[in-house]
């Protein structure tokens, strides 16, 4: 069976471009002091997918989502990760706070974090 030129694979996927976050801005500048076994963590955004510029509304709330994040401040008692790391977390682990821009919850909820 010959191969076509024109023939394209459907199982490339396109590149993201991540909103670049000042990480140690963001400790420094943190306002709330943690509650037990809770963690602050600052949400990777994506800004674009290939060529396509994603909304920020269809970004926080649809499939585009990313559930990769940036430990931003812990409780004393949390053990698994510290501020600066980079976690990954369950889609509809925590509460948003400060208009969104934070995702409080605990530290049960994290699925892993990156070496």
């Amino acid at each position: 069976m010959e191969i076509k030129e024109n023939f394209h694979s459907t199982t490339t996927f396109p590149e993201f471009e991540i909103k670049k976050i000042d990480i140690q801005a963001e400790i420094k500048e943190f306002p709330i002091v943690p509650y037990e076994n809770r963690i602050y963590v600052i949400e990777e955004e994506i800004e674009k997918a290939g060529t396509v510029w994603i909304p920020q509304a269809y970004a926080k709330d649809g499939e585009m989502q990313t559930n990769i994040g940036w430990v931003v401040a812990i409780a004393d008692n949390v053990t698994f990760c510290n501020p600066g790391d980079r976690v990954y977390y369950g889609r509809y682990s925590g509460s948003w706070i400060m208009d969104k821009k934070y995702r409080v919850m605990n530290e049960e909820d994290l699925l892993g974090r990156f070496k």
